[in-house]
């Protein structure tokens, strides 16, 4: 295969390099033959793979009608631009050349958009001297005031000055119409020299594609993205491999050629679908595959047997899923680091302690988007906890000389009645709901499947559960399992995995997960936990509501059996045990080794039930405690109002009672604003103290004329008699 080659790759920091691009012969094991040979037309005569991205309705046309325009004796500058016109789409219909206005001869109207100039090339090092022709650009524009934007350019380098703000911005290349169009609608679209149109992203996602091109664009080689399950990872690195695929196209006539790297065959298979489905003009495919693959998705187990064969040039970019688990040992190593181009991890939670290989080898993320920053966008789900705790899970259980606690049940020692009292835990609080289940240790998969099954068949209703174990299942039969248990016409309400589906698993009407499972590794934790964050969305990216317009699906329910849920407020902090047979964290075993492991028949049963809600804490703390002020002042004023009552009903007379009653009631108006306002006093600094603050701690707030009466001084506004109250102590 040929390959084109520049100074860098071509979103790298140096200057791009001049058209005549030097060539070299690469060994391709795919057998792509696409590449631009010296002395051929750099335009296939095909479109570009990115032709519709670009709002170009027939590109090849439009460079063929501009190449039949072009005379001989025009400078090379105009024929380049005339070349770049033709790659941008621009339609002949919508380009003025050769205008003579009022102020002078203008080389190129494109539309109503841009006006541009076009000079000679200049030397290396003289970019300056290119800019300060925008102003004859501007002095022709004089005649045309409706043109927003000026431009001048030599071929390859390119300045654009929106006159709306004056600001002059360096292009890679010659925009679209679109792009202009873009411009127009929003002028932040237009960063680091190139306009980006990217559709239907959340705010989040839109934020880290510019970061990650950003990043690129200055000459960063290696990038960490950090966002949480669910937050669309796989979307975002799609729109990265587009917008550097219409860079790449652009400056070098070529697609891009990219690795995805996974460490699972579910993350391949799901890499693969969602990529395709999100790169129509890329050719996205597995190593298997025969023919051209653009977008390469493989396993790090594949690529080690493979990537000898390939060229450190092969890949113009190298995405890592899963980051925080696929670094970990040499193998990765070698095969990342043999690709010399930029390289992208993504990562749901990357460990954060000093020898973590993730931040050692990406450096830190350049964007972070949270698990908890989801949830209060309204893109993931809340999680409600259920604590719960059986006697030899709060107790201990001692066999022999040895004590065991929750981590070690279902690996190291198996209970059979506790197996029962979750199972009876789903029945009594859940029965009906699709369930997936983490347990610990393959004899506790057929444990639990067993008693998940009796149960159902006791019930007669047809319902069942099933299981996939790797060591089990071929690969082709376990996603025949997932996909029946994601049908919600199936009968499959329980799910029961080991170590499989943490990861690469959307089923986003999931709505209940159960930790049979411990873990001291909080990423696996949250892993876990993510399969039941996400959210129903339609193809437009929107959250799907029922009937009344409500989600539905807003939060999921995790059942905690071995207190993994504790890990939410924590702190991870690495645990490697150093004596025989303790418990450790089994996070990176894909079976968990077990030998001669007893069973024990003991009475369990359910000792604790804890109903947490995390996301309580989001209510703003100063709020709630307000209202708990509020709540202590009302106790006291309670307790005057008893105290004057007795007083009142000591007065002889019924007229004396009366008067006493009006003074009460007087009394109780005046409290009933003095107090509220006295007890927020103390959160003036933080927080100040205003009518509308007022009225949602006191919804029976007095009107105007009422504390005009009470306090017998006429005011302009409630916030005035607020302003008294604190001024005087209370006395208004």
């Amino acid at each position: 295969m040929f390959r084109v080659l520049t100074k860098r790759h071509p979103w790298g920091a140096c200057e791009p390099c001049q058209f005549g691009i030097r060539v070299r012969r690469i060994h391709c094991p795919f057998g792509k033959k696409d590449a631009w040979r010296p002395g051929e037309p750099r335009w296939s005569a095909t479109a570009p793979p990115d032709a519709q991205d670009c709002g170009r309705s027939d590109p090849t046309e439009d460079v063929e009608e501009w190449s039949r325009t072009v005379q001989p004796e025009r400078d090379d500058s105009r024929v380049e631009i005339d070349r770049l016109l033709g790659l941008a789409g621009w339609q002949k219909a919508d380009v003025g050349e050769e205008l003579n206005l009022e102020t002078g001869r203008l080389d190129y109207r494109l539309g109503d958009l841009c006006i541009l100039e076009a000079k000679a090339p200049i030397e290396p090092g003289q970019e300056h001297v290119l800019k300060l022709h925008l102003q004859q650009a501007h002095r022709y524009g004089e005649a045309a005031q409706d043109v927003p934007f000026l431009m001048v350019s030599d071929g390859e380098i390119h300045f654009l000055q929106d006159r709306r703000t004056a600001r002059i911005h360096r292009l890679y290349t010659v925009p679209t119409k679109h792009q202009l169009q873009a411009l127009v609608v929003d002028p932040s679209a237009l960063r680091e020299g190139y306009v980006y149109q990217p559709a239907g992203l959340f705010t989040h996602q839109d934020q880290a594609l510019r970061e990650v091109i950003r990043q690129l664009i200055h000459g960063r080689r290696r990038l960490l993205l950090e966002l949480a399950t669910g937050a669309g990872k796989t979307r975002v690195a799609a729109e990265i491999i587009k917008e550097m695929n219409r860079i790449c196209w652009e400056r070098e006539n070529r697609r891009l050629s990219v690795l995805f790297l996974v460490d699972r065959d579910n993350l391949e298979q799901q890499g693969e679908e969602k990529l395709a489905s999100a790169l129509s003009a890329l050719k996205v495919n597995t190593i298997d595959h025969d023919g051209r693959i653009d977008v390469l998705v493989a396993q790090i187990a594949t690529m080690q047997n493979r990537y000898g064969d390939m060229s450190p040039h092969h890949f113009d970019l190298v995405i890592v899923d899963e980051a925080h688990r696929s670094v970990h040992g040499g193998v990765w190593r070698r095969v990342v680091e043999h690709f010399d181009c930029p390289q992208i991890g993504l990562t749901a939670t990357p460990p954060r302690f000093n020898d973590d290989e993730t931040i050692a080898y990406f450096g830190e993320p350049v964007f972070v988007y949270s698990y908890e920053d989801g949830v209060r966008d309204g893109i993931l789900a809340r999680s409600v906890i259920h604590r719960v705790k059986t006697n030899i899970d709060r107790d201990g259980l001692v066999v022999g000389d040895r004590l065991y606690r929750s981590e070690d049940f279902g690996v190291l020692v198996q209970v059979d009645n506790r197996d029962w009292a979750i199972v009876r835990y789903y029945e009594k609080n859940f029965y009906g709901r699709k369930c997936l289940v983490f347990a610990a240790g393959t004899r506790h998969v057929a444990s639990l499947w067993d008693k998940f099954n009796r149960m159902f068949a006791s019930r007669s209703d047809g319902l069942s559960a099933q299981f996939i174990v790797s060591s089990v299942e071929t690969t082709s039969a376990r996603r025949a399992v997932v996909r029946q248990f994601q049908d919600p016409a199936s009968n499959v309400q329980v799910l029961i995995n080991l170590n499989i589906l943490t990861a690469g698993f959307d089923y986003p009407e999931l709505d209940l997960l159960f930790f049979c499972r411990y873990t001291r590794h909080k990423s696996l934790y949250l892993q876990m936990k993510g399969r039941g964050a996400r959210i129903p969305m339609d193809e437009q990216g929107r959250v799907c509501t029922d009937a009344e317009g409500k989600p539905i699906k807003d939060r999921f329910t995790s059942v905690d059996f071995v207190g993994v849920t504790e890990w939410e407020n924590r702190t991870f902090v690495p645990h490697i045990p150093d004596a025989e047979g303790e418990s450790a964290d089994r996070v990176l075993n894909e079976d968990p080794e077990e030998k001669d492991v007893p069973s024990v028949n003991v009475e369990v049963g359910i000792a604790e039930v804890q109903i947490i809600d995390p996301f309580e804490s989001m209510e703003n703390p100063l709020l709630r405690n307000l209202r708990e002020r509020l709540s202590t002042a009302n106790e006291a004023l309670q307790e005057e109002r008893e105290a004057y009552s007795k007083q009142s009903a000591e007065l002889s007379s019924l007229h004396t009672l009366l008067a006493a009653k009006e003074q009460e009631a007087l009394l109780a108006k005046r409290d009933a604003f003095v107090r509220p306002v006295l007890a927020l006093k103390a959160f003036a600094p933080f927080a100040p103290l205003t009518e509308a603050v007022l009225r949602q701690v006191n919804p029976a707030l007095a009107s105007l004329e009422e504390l005009n009466g009470l306090f017998g001084a006429q005011r302009d506004s409630i916030q005035e008699h607020i302003d008294a109250v604190l001024s005087t102590g209370g006395k208004g």
